[in-house]
């Protein structure tokens, strides 16, 4: 395999802004080869585009999804004092509108599937955790063990950081543990797509994204997919009655909320401030998943490199991350039409007059949810390229023959196959006389798990498909010239 050692499962750099690098860390640990699964990606795209054999998933996907509020205070999801504001319908509804592109509609569960009972959920979708209560003992190296509190010092990814500028070593972090986070509170069994909303990643990094990469997940055998990310990092807060947004916002109540809520409101633009501001919506989120549905950065996790994009190369593929990780690399995507967009520099203004502003919208009308740019208002601005699109579905359909020749399918299969309870969203114009009750159950129905069980020989007439198609260059120019 050839992922190189500089990545560490143990700790995460303190410049990171989201911990995607992890997958290829443990990937890096436990000897998972990620350039046969990239060959085998672009295998069954290269066979699609020819008219042969493919796994790749071109059906509609219905994914289960709920959304665990770690609260520290209630008063964050009910900003009016008045009732529970959270609007994770209208959160559901943008995602949507993302990913309706790719034939993907995410739907929220209707049944607590953490609990012994199955009761229904008050609002489907929302499992709500009494953050107050998240206690972790652990012991720092050479220091006593003690009490690491949720609402004190917010979430560690691997209760380690790096930074160079302080020591080569790792250093301990603070902050209750992101994997206790998914033992205690996560919905197994691999039928739903878990999201955590948390006050905070610890303040000793910039991480504002955790989230899984398919293939990693399913040769590490996993057992619930998670997501997590700060509420702040959903942008649209609630401001008013008559700008609700996405109906959260920080407060004063406790330790963490209140020094984030300073960020935001500070004049420093630093991650606070620019992922908490109201100029794009639920885009972290967004990006989140597509790393879980298979898609890698399109600029770097690492923040000190970002502000270094504007002397990268605008086209990506350089390096595909999958077969060689450089640590100065800018973009980790593997898909040729993929196009660089560089990261603001947060540490100074990015809006000094309103000209600039204009420019910055104009500039980023249309933005690849898996770049870090994103001063946009728009949701259906979000576009995904048609490279990342056939990603996805290659993804989708991901399944791995067994020694005794059985298949098994991998997690995103089960997530579109699974038979979990679900509201479905409302319906479009065109089904308004469908008097139906809006739940459905997701099934396996018409919807096969794979297109085709290859034999070793199908698989080696894919391998000379692909060589006969001379760059992914001609696979990306065939879609946009049909």
């Amino acid at each position: 395999m050839s992922i190189g050692n500089s990545l560490n499962i143990k700790a995460v750099s303190n410049q990171a802004l989201d911990s995607w690098q992890l997958n290829l860390a443990a990937a890096n640990v436990s000897g998972i080869d990620l350039t046969k699964y990239e060959n085998y990606i672009q295998n069954s795209i290269t066979s699609f585009l020819n008219n042969g054999p493919s796994n790749l998933y071109d059906g509609e996907a219905i994914i289960p999804i709920v959304f665990h509020l770690i609260l520290d205070s209630y008063n964050i999801v009910s900003p009016s004092g008045q009732s529970f504001d959270f609007d994770v319908a209208k959160i559901i509804e943008d995602l949507n509108t993302t990913y309706s592109a790719l034939n993907i509609t995410f739907a929220p569960v209707i049944h607590n599937l953490g609990s012994g009972n199955m009761e229904e959920l008050e609002i489907p979708g929302v499992h709500i955790v009494n953050g107050s209560a998240l206690i972790e003992r652990r012991r720092v190296p050479n220091t006593e063990t003690i009490n690491r509190l949720y609402i004190e010092e917010g979430i560690t990814v691997t209760g380690s950081y790096l930074d160079r500028s302080v020591s080569a070593d790792f250093i301990a972090d603070i902050g209750f543990s992101l994997n206790k986070l998914y033992t205690d509170y996560s919905w197994g069994n691999q039928n739903v797509l878990n999201i955590f909303l948390i006050n905070s990643f610890t303040f000793n990094t910039k991480i504002i994204v955790d989230a899984p990469n398919p293939y990693v997940f399913d040769n590490l055998n996993g057992s619930t997919y998670n997501i997590t990310l700060p509420f702040y990092a959903l942008g649209n807060p609630w401001q008013s009655e008559e700008f609700p947004g996405y109906g959260y916002r920080y407060t004063v109540e406790t330790p963490i909320q209140n020094q984030v809520k300073t960020l935001i409101n500070s004049d420093s633009h630093n991650i606070y401030s620019y992922f908490g501001s109201k100029n794009h919506m639920v885009k972290p989120l967004v990006k989140a998943i597509g790393h879980a549905l298979g898609l890698a950065p399109l600029n770097s996790f690492n923040y000190s490199i970002v502000e270094q994009g504007d002397s990268i190369e605008n086209s990506c593929n350089q390096n595909c991350v999958y077969n060689s990780f450089i640590g100065s690399d800018f973009c980790y995507s593997c898909d040729y039409d993929a196009v660089v967009s560089k990261f603001p520099d947060i540490e100074k203004s990015f809006v000094s007059t309103v000209c600039d502003f204009l420019y910055d919208i104009q500039d980023s009308e249309f933005i690849n949810p898996m770049s870090y740019k994103m001063p946009t208002i728009i949701v259906n601005h979000y576009v995904f390229t048609p490279m990342q699109q056939l990603r996805v579905k290659a993804n989708i359909g991901l399944s791995y023959i067994e020694d005794d020749g059985s298949l098994n399918a991998g997690i995103l299969t089960k997530l579109v196959n699974s038979n979990v309870v679900v509201s479905l969203p409302e319906p479009s114009l065109e089904e308004q006389c469908d008097k139906k009750d809006r739940k459905a159950t997701i099934s396996n129905n018409n919807r096969t798990m794979i297109y085709n069980q290859l034999s070793s020989k199908e698989d080696k007439n894919i391998k000379e498909f692909s060589k006969k198609v001379k760059s992914i260059a001609t696979i990306s120019n065939k879609i946009y010239n049909e």
